[in-house]
């Protein structure tokens, strides 16, 4: 979660590109331990972007640039999860003794085996649908808010200073790569889908096996 506080008396108007060093806000952001990646001590990388972001004197590059951060973090575990469902749907395939094996197994009398894990697969995959959705969801709404309405049309506001056209080129190239996460996030939620409807199809078609 991440919120904004700031002296509402000295707020800018949305199109109005300064670095005002007279407007004081903090940003407060909160998130699941150990959800920011720790890097090794010798490795000051991470130590440097929260440092250049903390001195933004620029509101909305400072929050979208942790949003982004974010959003890496968020899409790497979501494809290490796609990667992880992936593999365990291709281990039997892979192996056509495995595949035999556990479609006895499917059938049997005796153990569920198989069928259990389709049904984990299925449980797991609908999760996912839902919590991938309100992650590309977050993401509109915080562009709608809170970027869109900071990227003036060019026409209307064609010669900014040195200082606000660096402001105006990172904001752009932050949202640039947030709509880059976002569409991969997309991406994952479709190969997520086509996961959970080749698993629905395979459960289907092996329940129907007659037992001889």
């Amino acid at each position: 979660m991440l919120a904004t506080a700031q002296d509402l008396k000295k707020v800018p108007k949305p199109t109005q590109w300064s670095t005002q060093p007279d407007c004081y806000w903090t940003i407060l952001l909160l998130s699941p331990s150990g959800f920011f990646p720790r890097l090794p001590r010798e490795d000051e990388k991470l130590d440097i972007f929260w440092k250049a972001t903390g001195k933004q004197q620029n509101k909305q590059i400072a929050e979208l640039a942790y949003v982004v951060d974010a959003l890496r973090v968020v899409e790497k575990r979501w494809r290490e999860l796609n990667e992880y469902i992936s593999k365990l749907l291709l281990e039997n395939f892979m192996n056509p003794k495995a595949y035999i094996e556990g479609v006895e197994l499917l059938i049997s009398d005796e153990t569920l085996t198989g069928s259990k894990r389709s049904f984990w697969i299925i449980g797991c995959l609908n999760e996912f649908d839902a919590s991938i959705e309100d992650n590309i969801k977050q993401c509109e709404l915080f562009r709608d808010a809170r970027v869109i309405p900071f990227l003036p049309d060019p026409k209307t506001y064609p010669d900014p200073n040195p200082v606000t056209k660096l402001e105006l080129e990172q904001l752009q190239a932050l949202d640039e790569e947030a709509n880059n996460l976002r569409e991969a996030l997309k991406d994952l939620r479709s190969q997520f889908q086509n996961k959970l409807t080749t698993v629905q199809s395979l459960r289907d078609g092996v329940s129907c096996i007659p037992i001889i």
